[in-house]
């Protein structure tokens, strides 16, 4: 249960631990990261209270063994993100989601060889149309994919607030939800 930002496994001693400080960090914001997961995470399942939508989500990297580098260069190489596919995988069975947000790049295209066949449900873009958000299909559960937060130009991390694009994408993957449950097209 990733979370952004640096922090000493050591003091984690359960899994208990590791939830309850997973969980913080998403409700206090307390980095790029884990704010720009939260505000998102809170439009998508439209809850305001930070604890009800804390306890609504997983978050996992792509790369299970990259090191705190105090910069956004992760420092991920493809051989990395090869043998961390089929862990991902595995989590991904485990958790079995109705949803998987990817990301950034690289995640994108890992779920989406873990998951295939998809299809494309819909594309959204910014006003430049450069920084996209994706909603795909892959067998039963949608996949949405956006930009890192920490990276995201206008995403208000501390405040919760969405670039227009993402609010778009965002209703349009809680429409697909209901329709995706319903058994609707």
């Amino acid at each position: 249960m990733e979370r952004g930002g640096s922090y000493d496994p050591s003091y984690e001693p359960a899994f208990k631990d590791t939830q309850y400080n997973f969980r913080t960090a998403a409700e206090k914001r307390t980095n790029p990261h884990m704010g720009g997961v939260a505000a998102i995470m809170k439009h998508l399942v439209d809850e305001t209270e930070p604890l009800r939508y804390s306890q609504q989500f997983a978050l996992t990297n792509a790369v299970k063994c990259v090191e705190y580098t105090e910069s956004m260069n992760s420092g991920s190489t493809p051989e990395m993100i090869r043998n961390c596919k089929s862990h991902l995988r595995a989590e991904i069975e485990a958790l079995n989601p109705d949803l998987v947000k990817t990301q950034g790049t690289h995640p994108r295209h890992t779920v989406c060889q873990i998951l295939e066949p998809i299809k494309a449900v819909a594309d959204f873009a910014d006003e430049a149309g450069r920084t996209r958000a994706t909603i795909l299909a892959a067998r039963s559960r949608l996949i949405v994919t956006t930009p890192h937060p920490a990276r995201l130009k206008g995403l208000g991390w501390k405040s919760a607030g969405l670039p227009p694009f993402l609010n778009a994408a965002i209703q349009k993957v809680r429409d697909a939800l209901v329709n995706f449950a319903t058994g609707s097209p």
